[in-house]
């Protein structure tokens, strides 16, 4: 049995990982004394395969392109539009919007890319808590 069947089946919410890439996105909304919260989730550091597209399972990917220097990532155009619709229409179902994102420059704990600072701001303006 797989980890999102078990979820399911104990009545787990869960996002960011689906079937498909439409699966993936679909956020994990819970209501707790009248208020809700919508929880949405990216990854910008798992290797390619591990993406979900139209016909894969996977991780809903924040791509990411680079410049000339590994701290310099940029979010890829089709990744940041996409995260910016999930948070806006996540915004018209719920009182709280969650993201995370599994992000970074891996094993360089004190660098923090400007792809993740774009990207934060960018998920705060389009209406994250």
């Amino acid at each position: 049995m797989g980890t999102i069947v078990a979820l399911d089946n104990a009545g787990v919410a869960h996002c960011g990982t689906g079937a498909d890439i439409s699966e993936a996105r679909k956020p994990a909304i819970l209501e707790r004394k009248g208020t809700k919260f919508g929880v949405l989730h990216y990854c910008s550091v798992a290797r390619p395969e591990y993406d979900a597209d139209e016909n894969h399972p996977g991780t809903v990917p924040l791509k990411v392109h680079t410049l000339h220097r590994q701290a310099d990532f940029r979010p890829a155009p089709e990744s940041y539009e996409m995260i910016i619709s999930d948070v806006k229409a996540l915004r018209e179902l719920v009182d709280i919007v969650v993201v995370a994102v599994h992000w970074g420059q891996h094993l360089l704990a004190v660098i923090v890319p400007q792809y993740c600072v774009e990207m934060a701001h960018g998920v705060v303006h389009a209406g994250a808590d």
